[in-house]
């Protein structure tokens, strides 16, 4: 070896050692999830977890800096909003660990799990973006539309929030982030009120009931919230 070009290469080595880790980072979430089909792998190896889903459904883009790392601790709560801002949510299967992968809008109707609350109940709500059910049983059954009709200014479009006035329970269906925000909410409108509050309250919803008209038909939207316009382009009448 020529002595003189030996200071060189070694000054070349230890450049190429300090830059390759900058373009081969093994936890570089822009390298393991390009797109949601890939993402679900690189979970999988990560958590153990396993995923069946349509062929070719998967396939929106993911975008991220390069320094966002995907872990085997961060894994499920990241790719799970990812498929949340694509339309998309897990629902879990029979065997441990196991799940289906849906569209937002066919799981609503499907098996979700369940969690229940109260005014002095609030269950412990996953890390995760999946869609779920809460049932809330009201302290004050007769507020249930007047509730409701609050909340729904701050749910997701492939959310439900129902009144259930006969059992005076309100069902929601949302990501468990969106459940856990609007519970504080209505367990802070569940309370004891006047006599009179109560007719005024009680008096509103029927206007509002009265106005909004016959209820959606299902699988249009948002259960409980407005109709929607008129066909073909006509413009909706104001009340």
């Amino acid at each position: 070896m020529n002595q003189n070009h030996r200071p060189l290469r070694l000054s070349l080595l230890a450049t190429c050692l300090m830059v390759a880790p900058l373009f081969a980072r093994a936890d570089d979430l822009r390298s393991k999830c390009p797109d949601l089909e890939k993402c679900a792998h690189a979970v999988a190896e990560l958590t153990g977890a396993k995923f069946v889903y349509d062929s070719g459904m998967l396939k929106d883009a993911i975008a991220s800096t390069k320094n966002f790392d995907l872990t085997k601790g961060n894994a499920d709560e990241v790719f799970t909003l990812m498929l949340n801002q694509n339309g998309f949510t897990r629902m879990p299967l029979a065997e441990a660990n196991a799940f289906t992968i849906l569209r937002q809008r066919d799981a609503r109707d499907s098996a979700l799990p369940t969690l229940v609350a109260d005014a002095k109940t609030t269950p412990d709500f996953p890390k995760t973006w999946d869609l779920a059910n809460l049932r809330y049983k009201l302290v004050q059954p007769e507020l249930a539309e007047h509730i409701c009709q609050n909340i729904r200014a701050f749910m997701p479009a492939n959310s439900r929030v129902v009144p259930d006035d006969v059992s005076g329970q309100i069902f929601l269906v949302a990501p468990y982030p969106i459940l856990a925000n609007a519970l504080k909410a209505i367990q802070s409108m569940d309370v004891k009120i006047s006599a009179e509050k109560m007719r005024q309250i009680t008096g509103r919803g029927r206007k509002h009931r009265e106005e909004r008209g016959p209820p959606r038909p299902e699988g249009s939207g948002n259960a409980g919230g407005p109709p929607p316009g008129p066909p073909n382009g006509e413009p909706a009448s104001r009340h």
